[in-house]
């Protein structure tokens, strides 16, 4: 199987476990660890070795990237809308309910990543 089908279902596994966090099931966790070990050897497989490194470092820039922009930005002005849509007049949220939206969006473009990958 190639390296780029590994890379595939790790988004797809990926996906799941997103879905399962915005359910809030207690293994929400999978697939974080594949994707790190998936994405040395896609960089020479679909690079070669002549400019391994560039290669590997702009495949590795979506971690800090989707970092920010996901949990800085969408998950945090999510989160300060979920007390205004409780209704309650407080500014917190407790229970999963308060990133359920960021996840689902998540899982969304995972499956697209990994659709596109294959």
């Amino acid at each position: 199987m190639p390296i780029p089908m590994w890379n595939a279902a790790s988004q797809i596994l990926m996906a799941t476990g997103y879905i399962v966090m915005a359910v809030a099931l207690p293994w929400s966790g999978c697939a974080y660890g594949a994707r790190g070990a998936v994405s040395i050897p896609t960089a020479s497989e679909l690079f070669g070795l002549k400019s391994y490194g560039l290669m590997y470092n702009l495949l590795i820039l979506n971690l800090p990237l989707g970092s920010f922009l996901f949990s800085g930005v969408l998950a945090g002005i999510l989160y300060d809308k979920e007390p205004a849509l409780d209704g309650s007049g407080f500014n917190t949220c407790v229970g999963a309910h308060c990133y359920r939206f960021v996840f689902l969006i998540m899982a969304v473009v995972c499956a697209i990543e990994g659709s596109l990958s294959k």
